[in-house]
């Protein structure tokens, strides 16, 4: 196996910006800020911790944490730690399904309240999946 090249200072503006990955933040942002601006009152500080989750999720994939995570481990784990204790945290609080609730339809609200979604939603089910991924 061939050692990575020696790390610099340079290496910090090294960027792999990928368009699926953009586009799909993108997606995601846009689309919060349409459910925004359809449920009228809605907390500032939920946005702007979406929108912060957003460019966190976007720094962790595309910066240079995104071109060396698979040659350095240490890399490989700060964008683990990025991902899923600061990006996390950061969507969980935007309050992404009280928002969609919100600014939905009937047929939202009723996919929303369904026992499926419940099930989906509840905490053990999270906890599991993380274990299991």
């Amino acid at each position: 196996m061939t050692r990575p090249p020696a790390f610099s200072w340079h290496d910090l503006g090294e960027w792999h910006l990928g368009v699926l990955p953009i586009l799909l933040l993108l997606a995601a942002a846009y689309l919060y800020l349409r459910g925004v601006a359809r449920a009228g009152e809605w907390p500032r500080e939920r946005t702007v911790c979406f929108l912060a989750g957003v460019v966190v999720t976007f720094l962790a994939t595309e910066s240079v944490l995104g071109v060396y995570d698979m040659a350095y481990f240490s890399v490989h784990m700060i964008q683990h730690l990025l991902l899923i204790m600061v990006a996390a945290v950061l969507f969980a609080l935007s309050a992404p399904l009280d928002l969609a609730y919100r600014a939905g339809n009937p047929t939202i609200r009723r996919v929303l309240d369904s026992r499926a979604v419940a099930l989906l939603t509840h905490p053990l089910v999270g906890f599991g999946l993380y274990f299991a991924f």
